[in-house]
């Protein structure tokens, strides 16, 4: 369990933001006008091992930092579904093969933000997590 300097809830929440952030970034290198739309097509198969990939990579990370923070364990699927993100990229694919690709800007309008706001405010265990560490760092200052 991580033993350093407590995180701040914001620390935290930034955290969890840039690894969502850097596993939307891998997908969207593969979603048409990245890739020509034919070819998307053709392995959509694979282009969904990919993502699914991307989005277990980035579960890693949540649930790693939840276990880290809280010592309680965190399921990959679990850290992913507890948001959404899951579902999110799933409808992402499917409105690039409806609209036969992304814009940049479909990527930029993902609710990265509020999704690791709702990961680290979700939890009970975070809040006991920030409860303690304000404890800590109140008392500091007392002395």
């Amino acid at each position: 369990m991580y033993t350093g300097r407590p995180f701040t809830r914001e620390q935290v929440i930034f955290m969890v933001e840039t690894a969502l952030s850097a596993a939307l970034n891998r997908i969207e290198v593969m979603v048409p006008p990245s890739t020509p739309i034919e070819e998307f097509k053709a392995n959509i198969e694979e282009r969904r091992h990919w993502a699914h990939g991307c989005e277990e990579t980035a579960g890693r990370m949540l649930a790693t930092i939840y276990a880290q923070l809280t010592g309680k364990r965190l399921t990959i699927a679990g850290a992913l579904e507890s948001i959404g993100f899951d579902y999110s990229v799933t409808t992402c694919l499917a409105s690039a093969v409806i609209k036969d690709g992304l814009t940049g800007n479909d990527f930029r309008a993902f609710p990265v933000r509020r999704l690791a706001v709702r990961f680290v405010d979700g939890s009970v265990k975070f809040q006991k997590y920030f409860a303690k560490t304000n404890k800590r760092n109140s008392r500091k200052k007392i002395h």
